[in-house]
């Protein structure tokens, strides 16, 4: 068989009799490649796609496709194992063949180099049910996949062409920890050659409510760049007046078209920490609510106009359900941050912080999603790599003396701790955060995600430490200073956003007296928004 590796003018000048060409489709203006032939297990096939040329690897399971449709018993096989550290970079990708809304899913798997894929769209999904209970045919073979994995490959498959696409769950062998150690490190590559990144949120609501939230942002874009950023709402109107004035075709302050909002910020997909890599590497991305669909850019600018201009500020019943604005605002920031300034990397501590409120079912991944956004002071990589056979217990203690050592300072002694760890942590060192628990107070040491410090203050002189990390017994981070003092009382800690929702009326007194973030802005979370929205526009 021919190594995938090989070099593409080598297989231009051997082509063997076993490599075949396949043409791209032409029955659709899309980017899909449909093969003339099935592809052969076994074989390293040339595709020929928009005159270019890709090293394919249609590899056999060597299960019987008799065995496999009707032995619904034979355990799934993949065709080769990836991770060998012998070999190139090698990424799966989902061929889904043509079919029809309710129609069994049918699909196959090629191996392919990551560097430079032909067209595919990769999918960003929440997995929901942990429980796989829907089968598909793949490889000739029966694979259960979750009930929302389905739902979206039904809803973005073609009924003429096949799709070729990435999603995480079928193209990294779940079962096999060194294969995900290998290819979770590959996955912010994955998502920056995709074509385009299809956000599936779910099913809409009997009601519409994510149609009509989508309809409401799209206006709310529109009037962003009608009528900028300086905009505010409480410059210009008293409670539940009319907006027609303002040439813009957005709905009266009182109308409960607003609170589709609510509904929108809550789907689980919002609160994935793996989301956040994903769409602010994209190229292109699209957000999909059972047939609605959104760009995602004008998502966030459509969120960022309505929170600045303060049209949130008079739906009260929205911010009772602080948190998964919390989580949706630090994910708008770091996508404006890194898509829209261009951005390269984010300090990990600043990443870690931000989304501390993002949610993962694995502990683990709530560093190993934000790896592959971060770089050191000297915009090196972390010498953190995912190992998913490492307790969370040692990942966590190994992040934090990785962070004390290349960030040359002690602000990760500031992060806010709680009382009592999550059961997922075991014995972890005083020194070194957990990230598994939600925390709503923030760090006076807090970093926005380009590393300078939004609080403005060195009573030090500086914020350098020199550190020396032991790890023999105890886990003992020693260190050297002087003893400055002794503290005898230690106050309440400020927890922002708890339950404090103040009336249209309140806001606009507090805004109009200091011009200063309203609680309906979420404090500093929308201070650091307002600096890179500023930049933007």
């Amino acid at each position: 068989m021919l190594s995938s590796s090989l070099h593409l003018a080598e297989l231009l000048r051997t082509r063997p009799k076993h490599v075949e060409a396949v043409e791209p489709s032409t029955s659709t203006s899309r980017h899909q490649w449909s093969p003339k032939k099935k592809l052969k297990p076994g074989r390293t096939h040339l595709i020929k796609f928009r005159t270019r040329y890709y090293v394919a690897d249609r590899s056999s399971s060597g299960v019987a496709p008799t065995e496999a449709v009707n032995g619904a018993r034979t355990p799934f096989q993949y065709g080769r194992k990836l991770g060998r550290r012998d070999e190139p970079p090698v990424i799966r990708l989902l061929n889904i063949l043509p079919g029809s809304r309710g129609d069994p899913i049918v699909c196959d798997l090629y191996y392919l180099s990551p560097e430079s894929p032909p067209y595919f769209e990769a999918i960003s999904y929440c997995w929901g049910e942990q429980e796989a209970s829907v089968t598909i045919e793949c490889d000739r073979q029966p694979l259960k996949i979750t009930p929302n994995l389905s739902a979206a490959i039904n809803s973005f498959r073609h009924e003429d062409v096949s799709l070729l696409i990435w999603a995480d769950a079928i193209c990294i062998d779940q079962t096999s920890v060194e294969e995900k150690n290998a290819q979770v490190p590959l996955m912010r590559l994955i998502y920056q050659k995709a074509a385009v990144v299809q956000v599936w949120l779910g099913k809409d609501t009997p009601s519409k409510a994510c149609q009509e939230a989508f309809n409401l942002l799209q206006e709310l874009n529109r009037a962003y760049y009608k009528l900028k950023w300086e905009f505010s709402i409480f410059q210009k109107f008293s409670g539940g007046q009319s907006l027609k004035e303002l040439s813009c075709n957005l709905p009266a302050l009182s109308d409960l078209s607003w609170t589709s909002l609510v509904e929108l910020v809550q789907r689980p997909w919002l609160a994935r920490v793996w989301i956040i890599q994903e769409v602010a590497v994209s190229r292109s991305t699209i957000v999909r609510c059972g047939s609605s669909s959104l760009p995602w850019k004008d998502l966030c600018f459509g969120f960022l106009f309505a929170i600045n201009a303060g049209f949130l500020s008079y739906q009260t019943d929205i911010f009772q359900h602080s948190i998964p604005y919390q989580q949706l605002i630090p994910l708008i920031v770091t996508y404006v941050c890194l898509a829209e300034t261009h951005h390269r990397d984010f300090d990990l501590l600043s990443l870690l912080q931000s989304h501390r409120l993002a949610g993962a079912s694995n502990a683990r991944d709530k560093v190993y999603a934000l790896l592959g956004l971060s770089s050191t002071l000297d915009s090196l990589p972390y010498e953190i790599m995912p190992d998913y056979s490492l307790s969370t217990t040692d990942v966590y203690t190994e992040v934090a003396r990785e962070i004390i050592l290349k960030s040359r300072t002690l602000d990760i002694l500031g992060v806010p701790r709680s009382k009592t760890s999550s059961a997922l942590v075991d014995r972890l060192p005083s020194w070194a955060p957990d990230w598994s628990v939600i925390h709503l107070t923030s760090s006076l040491s807090f970093k926005n995600l380009q590393g300078e410090y939004v609080f403005d203050f060195d009573a030090a002189k500086t914020n350098q430490a020199a550190a020396k990390i032991n790890f023999g017994a105890g886990h003992s981070l020693i260190l050297q200073g002087h003893v400055f003092d002794t503290v005898i009382q230690v106050g309440k800690v400020m927890i922002p956003f708890k339950s404090h929702v103040a009336t249209a009326e309140g806001s606009r007194k507090q805004h109009n007296k200091s011009n200063a973030c309203s609680p309906v802005r979420l404090g500093m979370l929308s201070s650091m928004l307002h600096v890179y929205a500023v930049q933007h526009d």
